[in-house]
């Protein structure tokens, strides 16, 4: 897994299904906290079938 993008309160992580089809995990942490060294409340979205600008649509609107 490789880490694409990183934003004020987001990143991105790629990864492919059998080698072939590419997926993306959206991390939000926009509205988490950051306490003793773990994210709290932090959202994890998978996005299967879709491109990587879909997936920053998805951040900002």
């Amino acid at each position: 897994m490789k880490c694409v993008e990183t934003g004020k309160g987001y990143r991105i992580f790629r990864d492919y299904i059998l080698g072939i089809f590419p997926y993306y995990i959206l991390e939000d942490t926009r509205q988490a906290q950051y306490k003793g060294g773990v994210w709290k409340d932090a959202k994890i979205t998978d996005c299967y079938f879709k491109t990587l600008i879909q997936v920053r649509k998805m951040v900002s609107g």
